[in-house]
């Protein structure tokens, strides 16, 4: 299960400010049948590379157990999308490329048009 935590509005911010950000334990765990407050271990993070603007970020994605349900949690940052590689605002700026698209243009796929705003 995804959380998003938000806390820095961009990727750049997350660069700038966030590099050693402890995310905060989450409160109430999700799952409707536990719905326990303070339930929450911290469990082990991993890496995920972001891609965004000519470069490939890496950030850890915290992670954290219920005690009583063992429902495992990731804090996602509001700026990424969940299960792709490209920043929120990369997969905007292509959608908003690929629906204002003059008539009769062929178009390419996302991914291409992610690369060309990206490069």
């Amino acid at each position: 299960m995804i959380i998003m935590v938000f806390v820095f509005k961009t990727l750049e911010e997350y660069r700038i400010f966030g590099k050693d950000y402890e995310v905060l334990r989450p409160s109430t765990c999700p799952d409707p049948a536990c719905g326990r407050c303070d339930c929450f271990w911290k469990q082990t993070a991993y890496s995920r590379d972001v891609l965004d603007n000519d470069e490939v970020v890496s950030l850890r994605i915290q992670r954290f157990k219920c005690r009583y349900c063992d429902l495992v949690v990731s804090c996602l940052f509001s700026f990424l999308v969940p299960y792709r590689r490209y920043s929120a605002e990369v997969v905007a700026a292509t959608a908003e490329t690929y629906v204002t698209a003059p008539v009769g243009v062929p178009l390419k796929s996302y991914r291409n048009i992610a690369e060309n705003t990206t490069s």
